[in-house]
């Protein structure tokens, strides 16, 4: 066999053909042929065979007349291959257009752009450039290791594969292989693939890709005639033919992807059992590498068929965070207040989303005593407004149905719960949950079939806490310093040193502080008669900022609309000898913030923010307080 003058061909080029007139040395060859190839290009290659001395014995003998291109003209086109040096893969591709265009007779070609037209069945690209004036063929790559033995094995590529559930309608990665080369660069000329069961019957595209999902070679419309019954009913082969050149001392992977028609079978494992590659050294060898048989469990795909639609439903990345809502005073509605948004996937075939059910709870009152109503939309769209079970408790259900809304396969599709709050509401906090269930989100597949859920359970929204006043306290910081200890066991400080700070943000309207800490915050302990007495609660509270010239009259400080304000505090928190008991300040701290809607301080305004501040007071815990003790 002749070693190759150049091999340089696009990774990702598949066979093409080409045309003939009267007689190879004076043809220009424009379109490719394979097995299967029919008409005047393949009788015209057929006679130009037998005349060189490539035998088609049907055709010789008069038993099949030219002009179908098979198995024996397949032979006959690898012996003319191996005589040139080409990869004798029997498939008439750009190697064998160039040598046949180049001519017998050593009539150089000259520099001319061949256009190349793909057999039926195969997805061709065409090689960069023009037809070189010398040399068998020319493009951008080509083994660069020419008179080096190679060689080429095959493993498992692994991370493909491994059970893949695929249904109709979808496309999925097969299986991968690793192709790893020796010392020589090699050019693989053809790939072929046994499939445990007919692959024809279950999808209409087979491809070989790299790991980027690059194509490199593609067979779309696949059917019987693409494949080979090697044993009947459990392996079925078909031969890729892809022109790829790998380097030397390298791995490679190669992933075969496979695109799923609507064949509604039965489900089963589709599984790839054997794969083998044809390639070519740099000395112009040929070799056969195999892989397999491959145990079904290491690469294959769950095919489910035309499966009920698998939902999967969980909390959209824009669903609001915890927040403060301002709410309207009187009788005046606050309105489209996002509560959460909420993502639906239909997993495996395209469907429609028929109702679902949300469930409210609020801190206080009672739903119908904070909401309106619950509202479910599409983007700007109105879907319904819910239905609830009940408006006279703390939690209520609302459910929304009459509405169609598609769920294109395997595409998130959000939702978002909009509220209508009533007016006067305040100090109140709420949340929004989707309940996941069988009976509260229905619809139906394009096949008809009912919704199924991927997984059960309540999915819940933030915390949106509402108040006519818009404001929002936050930031408080503690800390403590023990000074003198007391108790006839040494075990108690008499007197505990605090000090801390705290944030506080308006809404649309001006809030008021009152400048006396006692006033402005409430101190609480555990157990306020067992012991423990406040002494000179609070030494000091101010603003951070100063007093500012809107803190006019002297007994208040103002925090402005849409702006924030940090205090300053501290004081001295004085207990008995007579105590013992370390959950006698366990608790002990601010137990809230207490502003005004209104400068006159009057009560009637103050607006007390007890469950803000949920948690903060336990860092005053007496453990942190000891003293020398001996417990």
């Amino acid at each position: 066999m002749k070693s190759m003058k150049s091999i340089v061909v696009s990774a990702g080029v598949v066979a093409l053909g080409f045309a003939l007139a009267a007689s190879a040395a004076s043809y220009t060859f424009s379109n490719y042929l394979s097995v299967g190839s029919t008409g005047a290009d393949v009788t015209a290659l057929q006679n130009w065979l037998i005349a060189e001395g490539f035998s088609i014995p049907a055709i010789s003998s008069g038993a099949a007349s030219p002009g179908y291109f098979g198995s024996q003209t397949q032979g006959a086109v690898e012996k003319y291959q191996a005589s040139v040096g080409i990869p004798n893969t029997g498939f008439v591709g750009p190697l064998t257009v160039a040598a046949l265009n180049k001519g017998q007779t050593g009539t150089a070609m000259t520099g001319t752009t061949v256009a190349m037209t793909c057999p039926a069945g195969f997805v061709c690209t065409p090689v960069a450039g023009t037809v070189p004036t010398t040399g068998i063929v020319a493009g951008p790559t080509g083994i660069t290791t020419p008179g080096i033995a190679g060689s080429l094995d095959l493993s498992n590529g692994s991370f493909v594969g491994n059970g893949t559930a695929v249904n109709d309608g979808q496309e999925v990665d097969l299986g991968s292989v690793a192709f790893q080369t020796g010392a020589s660069d090699m050019e693989v000329t053809s790939v072929a693939v046994d499939f445990n069961v007919r692959p024809w019957l279950y999808m209409n595209d087979l491809s070989i890709r790299d790991t980027t999902g690059k194509v490199l070679a593609d067979v779309p419309n696949i059917s019987a005639s693409n494949f080979t019954e090697i044993t009947v009913g459990s392996d079925y082969r078909i031969n890729i033919p892809i022109t790829v050149v790998l380097p030397k001392a390298t791995r490679t992977i190669a992933v075969f992807h496979g695109v799923f028609s609507t064949s509604n079978r039965s489900a089963t494992s589709i599984a790839l059992t054997q794969i083998q590659a044809r390639s070519v050294d740099g000395t112009g060898v040929t070799l056969t590498s195999t892989l397999g048989p491959v145990a079904t469990n290491i690469m294959y795909v769950a095919y489910g068929g035309s499966s009920n639609s698998s939902l999967v439903v969980t909390v959209d990345p824009s669903s609001p965070n915890a927040q403060t809502i301002q709410t309207g005073t009187g009788n005046t509605q606050t309105q489209n207040i996002l509560m959460g948004v909420f993502d639906l996937k239909s997993q495996n075939i395209n469907a429609t989303l028929q109702g679902l059910t949300v469930r409210v709870a609020v801190s206080s009152t009672t739903v119908g005593g904070v909401f309106a109503n619950i509202q479910l939309k599409s983007g700007s769209t109105l879907l319904n407004t819910g239905v609830a079970t009940t408006t006279a408790s703390a939690i209520g259900d609302f459910t929304f149905s009459n509405f169609n809304l598609p769920l294109p396969n395997n595409v998130y599709v959000p939702v978002s719960v909009y509220a209508t709050v009533n007016g006067g509401v305040s100090n109140v906090m709420a949340s929004t949950s989707l309940i996941a269930n069988a009976a509260n989100i229905t619809g139906i597949d394009s096949s008809s079939n009912n919704l199924t859920l991927a997984s059960a359970g309540t999915l819940p929204g933030a915390n949106m806490t509402f108040n006519t006043s818009g404001a929002n306290v936050g930031a408080l910081a503690w800390s403590i310093n023990p000074t003198t200890a007391g108790g006839n066991f040494n075990r108690y400080p008499a007197q505990t040193i605090y000090s801390g700070s705290v944030t506080i943000t308006a809404g649309n309207f001006p809030l008021y502080v009152s400048t006396d800490g006692a006033t402005a915050l409430s101190l609480a302990t555990s157990s306020p008669t067992v012991g423990a007495s406040l002494t000179a609660p609070f030494a000091a509270f101010s603003p951070s900022n100063g007093v500012q010239s809107y803190d006019s009259t002297g007994n208040y400080y103002q925090i402005t609309p849409g702006s924030s304000r940090t205090f300053n505090f501290n004081g001295t928190l004085a207990l008995s000898a007579a105590s013992t008991s370390a959950a006698v300040l366990a608790n002990a701290g601010v137990q809230s913030v207490n502003l005004n809607t209104s400068s006159t301080l009057d009560p009637g305004t103050a607006i007390p923010y007890t469950t803000l501040l949920q948690g903060l007071n336990s860092d005053f815990h007496i453990a942190g307080a000891y003293l020398n003790g001996t417990n």
